[in-house]
C-alpha cells in the first residue's frame, strides 16, 4: 500500500511515517490485517531481510552448509561407532563435537535460513522461540568445553605422558565428563533463553501513547533496544549484559587463552625432541620416522585454534557491540556484521569433519572402509581384526616413532634398541584387537633401569590413546 498522497508531501521520513500512522489507524475498526500492513508496509522492516540477489545468495549458502554439514557429521558419528580402530576414547572428543555441530545444523540453521526470508510475524508457538535460543547457546558452549577438554588431553600426552598413564581411569569415563559439559553448557543457557523471546517489536500503535501492539510485529529476539530505552527494563537490560559477557570469558576468552598456552608447550615439547641427543643407531632411525608425526600433530592442533578462533570471534564481537556501541552506528552495522558472523558461526560446523580426512590418513581410510562396506557389493573389514597401520606411538626417550608395519620397524628399531641399551627382549602377540607384550632380561633383577620398564609399560598403554594421530 503505497503512502497517503498528503503524507508524501512531509519532508522527513519521520514526518512521513507520523501521517502514515495516523491515517492507517482511521481503518482499524474495518480491518485491523490492513491497518498493520498499511503502516508496516512503509514505515517498518521489510518481511524479507536482504534484497533479492544477496537474500538467493545467502540462502544458498546456508542450504550448502546445510548439505556438507550434515553428511560430514553424521559420516563422522556413523565411521567412529562402526570402525575398530577409532574405538578409542580420544574418539569421544570427536563424536561429541559432531554431535553438537549436528544439533546446530539441524536446529538452528533451517530457523535462521527461514527468517531471512520471513523475519515477521513469528509463526511458531513461543517455546520454539526458547527452545531455538537454548539449543544453540548450549552447543557453543559445549564445542568450546570440548575442545578445551580434548586439547588438555593432548597437552598431557605429550608433556607429560608419565602422568597420563596414571589418569586412565579418568580419561575411561570421558563420556561422563562429556554429559557434564553439556549439563553445565545448558544451565549456563538457560538465562539467554529466557531473555530470547517471541515479543511485539512495536508494543504500541506509533506514535501514540496507549495504542494498541502491532500484533504482525511478533519477532523472536533480544529486544535489546527496548532494554536500554526502558527504565522499566533496566534490570533486565543489566541482565543480560551479565549473561552475554559471562558466556564470552567462560567459553570464548578463557578457553582460546589455556588452548593457546598448551599448544605453545605443545611447540616447544616437540621442537626440543628435535634436538635430544642420539644414543644409538635405532633412535636414529627413531627420530628420523618422527618429524612427520610432529609435523601432523602441530598442523592438527594449530587449525583447531584458528578454526575456532576465525569463526567464533565476530559471532562473540557481534554479541557485545550491542552494549558499547551507538544504536545509529550499531544498525548500519550489523547489516553486515549479523551474517558474517551467522556465515562462519556455522561454518565451523562442516570445519571439523573436512580437517579429519585431510589430516589423518587413518581416519581417511576408515571412512572409505566404514562406506565401501555399505554397499551391496562392497566387502567389510569391519569384523576383522585391522592391523594399526601408521600409527604414532611415544617413545620414552623423547620421540615419536612413525611404524609402517609392526613386524618389519617395530621390530627392527624397538628390538635392536633395547636388546643393545638394556639386553631387554620382549614379544608381541596381536589378542582381540590388542598388542600385548611381555619383557625379559638378560641381566640380574637388581641391574634392570625401573624408567626403562616403566617406559616399556608405557609404550603398551599408549599403543592404542595415541593411535588417532
Amino acid at each position: 500500500m503505497p503512502l497517503f498522497e498528503h503524507c508524501t508531501t512531509l519532508k522527513s521520513y519521520d514526518d512521513q511515517c507520523k501521517c502514515q500512522s495516523m491515517e492507517c489507524l482511521k481503518i482499524w475498526n474495518s480491518s485491523v490485517e490492513a491497518a498493520e500492513a498499511c503502516y508496516m508496509q512503509n514505515c517498518f522492516l521489510s518481511k524479507r531481510a536482504l534484497d533479492d540477489k544477496p537474500l538467493y545468495q545467502v540462502t544458498a549458502a546456508y542450504l550448502a552448509i546445510l548439505l556438507i554439514g550434515v553428511i560430514g557429521n553424521a559420516g563422522t558419528c556413523l565411521v567412529i561407532k562402526r570402525h575398530p580402530l577409532l574405538k578409542t576414547h580420544s574418539s569421544s572428543y570427536l563424536l561429541n563435537l559432531a554431535v553438537s555441530d549436528l544439533v546446530t545444523l539441524c536446529v538452528g540453521l533451517p530457523f535462521e535460513t527461514f527468517l531471512i526470508w520471513h523475519q515477521y510475524p513469528w509463526p511458531f508457538p513461543d517455546s520454539f522461540c526458547n527452545l531455538k535460543a537454548l539449543l544453540a547457546e548450549t552447543t557453543n558452549s559445549v564445542t568450546a568445553l570440548t575442545i578445551l577438554l580434548f586439547s588438555i588431553e593432548r597437552y598431557i600426552a605429550i608433556c607429560h605422558p608419565f602422568l597420563f598413564v596414571k589418569l586412565k581411569p579418568i580419561r575411561k569415563n570421558v563420556v561422563w565428563l562429556l554429559i557434564l559439559a553439556w549439563i553445565l553448557s545448558i544451565l549456563c543457557a538457560i538465562p539467554y533463553a529466557n531473555h530470547h523471546t517471541a515479543d511485539y517489536f512495536i508494543r504500541a500503535w506509533p506514535y501514540t501513547s496507549d495504542g494498541p501492539p502491532i500484533v504482525s510485529s511478533k519477532m523472536c529476539m533480544l529486544n535489546i533496544q527496548h532494554m536500554a530505552t526502558d527504565a522499566n527494563l533496566e534490570q533486565e537490560y543489566f541482565e543480560l549484559k551479565v549473561v552475554f559477557h559471562f558466556s564470552a570469558m567462560v567459553f570464548f576468552v578463557v578457553p582460546l587463552g589455556i588452548i593457546i598456552v598448551m599448544y605453545l608447550l605443545i611447540a616447544c615439547t616437540i621442537a626440543g625432541r628435535r634436538h635430544t641427543v642420539v644414543y644409538s643407531r635405532a633412535d636414529s632411525a627413531i627420530n628420523n620416522n618422527s618429524d612427520d608425526g610432529n609435523l601432523r600433530i602441530t598442523f592438527i592442533l594449530t587449525s583447531l585454534v584458528i578454526t575456532f578462533f576465525v569463526c567464533y570471534l565476530p559471532f562473540q564481537f557481534q554479541r557485545l557491540a550491542f552494549f558499547y556501541i551507538d544504536h545509529t552506528q550499531l544498525t548500519t552495522l550489523n547489516q553486515y556484521l549479523y551474517y558474517i558472523s551467522g556465515f562462519l558461526f556455522y561454518l565451523a560446523t562442516i570445519v571439523n569433519p573436512i580437517l579429519y580426512n585431510l589430516v589423518s590418513s587413518r581416519f581417511r581410510k576408515a571412512s572409505k572402509e566404514v562406506f565401501l562396506s555399505l554397499l551391496p557389493c562392497g566387502h567389510s573389514y569391519l569384523g576383522e581384526y585391522y592391523p594399526p597401520l601408521k600409527m604414532t606411538l611415544y617413545h620414552y626417550f623423547n620421540t615419536f616413532l612413525r611404524v609402517d608395519t609392526i613386524k618389519n620397524t617395530l621390530s627392527r628399531n624397538l628390538d635392536d634398541y633395547l636388546k643393545e641399551k638394556h639386553r631387554l627382549k620382549f614379544e608381541r602377540r596381536v589378542s582381540s584387537n590388542s598388542l600385548i607384550l611381555s619383557c625379559e632380561s638378560t641381566r640380574s633383577e637388581e641391574t634392570i633401569s625401573t624408567k626403562t620398564i616403566t617406559a616399556l609399560l608405557l609404550l603398551s598403554c599408549l599403543f592404542h590413546e595415541l593411535a588417532f594421530y
